[in-house]
């Protein structure tokens, strides 16, 4: 494991000042290395501290949970301001954490620590953001997603939120259609050239919806993923036509989907009031979810999104399905 020099707790007195001195120990030994271990080997002494540092900020026995408060409060080494102190629990360097996670993003630990921290800790929110390398934390999150069938279901769903997280932040959606990619090994669909962290993100986001109407069917993993693509519809600049294309196509599988329940709920009610299946219901939601992100957004934001509106005009008329 890698120990961070210059860590230090800052003194708020007493058993706070204790708190915060074993949470900055902790969070020091976290941090592992900025390179991934080589194959077979590990970082016993950082994953254990990880461990016991997330069982000692989840404990919620008591009121308050004073390991929980620290995780809130701690702040920058190098970023600290004069007359901040009062208000942080201990600093810590934070490129050194953001490091860490980016190089063991597929570790389970490392996926609810940085939920927790984008989650708790509103300095490290930003500092994340404001990264011009986000790349390198995004894409460890996105091929979680991408093999999610090889993966457990409560680390896809945490990957997900994370993801849902980050689409909520305007910054982010735009910075993302702003950073050229290098080729993704990991993404075998297709070879994409010059495709940015938006487009990849988009098309996992996709894959994962398509996935989880063939197999898993879970409605909480569906409206989520279109969720974040309609909390990034809004800043949907140049995408690629590939992506383009996989959008539309989603849209027209969802459509199909929708006309197909239809017909087989007037079959089944002839004419009564039908007792409305749960599946309908989010099968119309996700369909009016991604008609906002084309109509809104593909249609209505010309400039920029030529690929959209190009295949978006091959569509039929998109409210048919609707009518029930």
């Amino acid at each position: 494991s890698r120990d961070m020099s210059g860590v230090n707790g800052k003194i708020s007195g007493g058993f706070l000042s204790s708190i915060g001195s074993a949470a900055s120990s902790l969070l020091s030994m976290i941090t592992w290395s900025k390179k991934a271990p080589p194959k077979g080997k590990e970082f016993p002494l950082a994953e254990q501290s990880l461990l016991l540092f997330l069982v000692l900020t989840n404990q919620h026995a008591a009121q308050n949970n004073p390991y929980r408060s620290a995780l809130k409060h701690f702040a920058d080494l190098r970023g600290q301001v004069q007359g901040q102190e009062a208000d942080v629990s201990f600093v810590i360097q934070l490129d050194q954490l953001y490091f860490g996670l980016c190089s063991n993003m597929g570790q389970d630990q490392a996926v609810l620590l940085l939920y927790m921290l984008l989650h708790e800790n509103s300095g490290m929110s930003a500092f994340i953001f404001s990264r011009s390398d986000i790349e390198n934390l995004v894409l460890p999150v996105l091929k979680l997603l991408y093999t999610a069938e090889e993966r457990n279901s409560h680390l896809v769903y945490m990957a997900l939120i994370i993801l849902l997280m980050f689409s909520q932040d305007d910054s982010f959606n735009k910075s993302i259609h702003e950073i050229v990619l290098k080729p993704v090994t990991w993404y075998t669909e297709r070879s994409l050239s010059r495709i940015t962290l938006g487009d990849l993100l988009v098309l996992v986001l996709i894959r994962t919806i398509q996935y989880n109407i063939a197999t898993v069917r879970d409605k909480y993993l569906h409206t989520n993923c279109l969720a974040a693509l309609a909390n990034m519809s809004s800043s949907f600049q140049q995408l690629h036509q590939y992506v383009a294309q996989r959008v539309v196509s989603l849209f027209g599988l969802l459509a199909k989907k929708h006309t197909k329940m239809n017909d087989a709920m007037r079959k089944v009610t002839k004419g009564d009031v039908p007792d409305v299946p749960e599946e309908y219901v989010v099968q119309k939601m996700s369909y009016l979810c991604l008609f906002y992100v084309l109509d809104k957004r593909f249609a209505h934001r010309r400039r920029g999104n030529e690929n959209g509106i190009r295949n978006h005009q091959f569509l039929p008329d998109p409210l048919t399905p609707l009518e029930s």
